[in-house]
Parts: C-alpha cells; structure tokens; sequence
C-alpha cells in the first residue's frame, strides 16, 4: 500500500533543484504549490491520507531560487518566505514557520541579485520581519545569527553599483545594522 507523502514530495523537489535544468525553481515551486493544496489519498482501510508541505518543502525550494540565476529569482524567493510568514500568522493551527536557513537563503539572494534595487533596504527588512516573528514566538529557529546580519551588510556592499540614493540608504542600513549586532541582543 503505497501513497506518496510529504517526504516523497520533498523528495521530488529536490531532484529538480539538483538538476541542471533552467526551469528547476519553477517546477521545485510547481510541486509545493500542488503540496500547498493538501492533497489527499484514499487508505485502504477507510480515511484519507492528508499531505502538507513541511519547512524543508519551502526551504529546498527557496534554495532554488535563491541559487538560480534567473533575473527574478531573488524576488520569488522573497515572496515565498513572505508566505510562509503570512501563513504562519494568520493560520491559527499553523506549524510551519521559517527558520534561520530560510531566512538567510533569501538574505543572500537578495544581496547577490543583480535585479534588485535598493536591496540593503529590503535584506533589513527581511532581518525585521525575522526579529518580530523570533519576538512574537520565542522560538530559537527564528533567532537571528551572524549569519543573518552579515549578510544584510553584504547587500549594503553590493549596493555600491547602485545609485547615488541606494548608496546613501545602503550606508544608513549597514551603520544600523553594525549598531545591533553591537548591541549583542540576539
């Protein structure tokens, strides 16, 4: 009696996104969105088997797109972390919520996309929106690292090609950034 499960899609997933195929974040994302429906399998003995994505659905696939070279990719990475977090919070049985790993995939997307403009300011927003959940929820998969911050400070590096205004705001965020990781909070 065989039925597939969340491993098995997980599993899907991650052959795509180890594949050299130029499409692999979109079909990675394909699956998780056919994951996201919760579908459900007939038992042999009565019930239905009800699948859903778990963390390592939408991390792998985040890691797709945040290692694709596709012009939008950082920002599909970004909008699939943005869901995760308006599910987390608006679900009220909710157990999936981003951890460090997902927040640090699409920081680094971020920071490295040659797309995105004024990315030093969306990366700290990113690191915001990661501060308030880890506060809301108390968890320690939500806390942020070293890594997390470094790589906000990344973005305010890379956004040295930018324009004169993002040079300016990657400056205010890389010395507010600086400041916090002094001040050791997290």
């Amino acid at each position: 009696d065989v039925r597939p499960d969340t491993i098995s899609f997980n599993t899907c997933i991650k052959a795509f996104c180890n594949s050299d195929r130029a499409d692999a974040p979109f079909k990675a994302e394909e699956i998780l969105s056919k994951l996201e429906t919760n579908p459900q399998y007939p038992k042999r003995n009565g019930g239905a088997l009800i699948v859903r994505p778990n963390r390592l659905s939408y991390n792998t696939v985040i890691n797709a797109w945040a290692k694709s070279t596709l012009p939008e990719s950082a920002i599909r990475a970004e909008d699939l972390l943005l869901r995760m977090i308006k599910s987390f919070k608006s679900e009220t049985f909710a157990t999936i919520t981003p951890d460090a790993i997902t927040f640090s995939s699409v920081l680094n997307a971020l920071a490295k996309s040659k797309t995105v403009r004024f990315k030093a300011e969306k990366c700290s927003s990113i690191l915001r929106a990661m501060i308030e959940l880890h506060e809301d929820d108390g968890s320690y998969d939500t806390k942020p690292n070293i890594i997390c911050y470094n790589t906000v400070l990344n973005a305010c590096a890379f956004s040295a090609r930018g324009t004169e205004e993002e040079k300016r705001q990657a400056l205010t965020v890389a010395v507010e950034t600086y400041n916090q990781m002094r001040q050791g909070k997290y």
